[in-house]
């Protein structure tokens, strides 16, 4: 299945065109259409495509995307999450049982890096492009992010918590890859320093408000309406923003972060660089329902 789902990832590659795997779920049993945002610099104007395609000269990666869908694959099985729905579809596991799910999250991780050392990138980067874009994602992704983040998750189920170990959380689980997809198309354009600084920062505080928005969700909403089911971290003791502030309090919240992060555009607006579908992105991740 995996050879299938890779000879579609490899053809689009070599063309340069976009491709979109929602509607092929043999492998994942689920759409893997990411709201989730991945950035290109062109000359001065900074633009926004789906984590599924890096936009690049006559080539499009699909890098952190996978890093996001090997983790739902692994965070659903039953030693984690131990969830049956991602996007109103049956999870992984469920449907192709727990080692296909496991081998699929361990498959994903490495192709993302297979993908992004490709020997004809180097064409197109500076072998300093290269590295640091690696870099960005293994940090992001490992022990220092998501899986940090993860591993704290599964600690501080059924406890007290603080806003600190909190934070901690979803700054390692989420935000981190979130800034990592904004850091990418930074470091395709050749970003200066003061510039890949903000787009870090206002991917950060995205990242935040997105999982912050992700907390909200699980209570307010059916699970119906978010195609995974609801109330999951209520019922497994997960440190959660409405757990310990409750409701109204996290929604001040995600509204503070979404501040800073506008905050971080304005400072790569002074720059010259056009942000405003930075904006509408970020209002989009943070105004979804589902």
């Amino acid at each position: 299945v995996f050879t299938i789902t890779g000879e579609i990832i490899e053809r689009n590659i070599s063309t340069g065109k976009f491709f979109d795997m929602s509607t092929s779920n043999i492998f994942f049993s689920k759409s893997i259409k990411s709201d989730i945002p991945c950035l290109s610099l062109n000359s001065s104007i900074l633009r926004y495509s789906s984590i599924m395609s890096l936009v690049v000269p006559g080539i499009s990666v699909t890098i952190a995307r996978f890093f996001f869908n090997k983790a739902f694959s692994k965070d659903d099985l039953p030693t984690l999450d131990n969830d049956d729905l991602r996007r109103g579809r049956p999870t992984n596991h469920k449907v192709f049982g727990e080692a296909m799910a496991l081998l699929a999250g361990d498959a994903l991780l490495t192709y993302a890096f297979e993908q992004l050392s490709r020997p004809q990138l180097a064409k197109t980067f500076s072998a300093d492009s290269l590295v640091r874009m690696i870099y960005t994602l293994a940090h992001a992704a490992g022990c220092f992010g998501m899986v940090g983040g993860q591993v704290a998750d599964v600690q501080g189920e059924g406890q007290a918590g603080s806003e600190d170990e909190l934070r901690f959380i979803h700054i390692h689980k989420t935000a981190k890859l979130i800034e990592a997809a904004v850091l990418l198309g930074a470091h395709v354009a050749g970003a200066d320093a003061d510039s890949i600084s903000s787009l870090g920062r206002f991917g950060l505080h995205l990242g935040l408000a997105y999982q912050m928005v992700d907390d909200l969700l699980d209570v307010t909403e059916t699970t119906e309406h978010l195609g995974k089911t609801a109330g999951k971290d209520e019922a497994e003791g997960k440190l959660t923003y409405p757990r310990l502030f409750g409701v109204d309090a996290t929604r001040e919240r995600i509204e503070v972060e979404l501040r800073k992060a506008r905050a971080a555009l304005a400072d790569v607006q002074s720059r010259g660089i056009d942000t405003h579908r930075l904006h509408d992105l970020a209002n989009y991740m943070i105004r979804r329902s589902n």
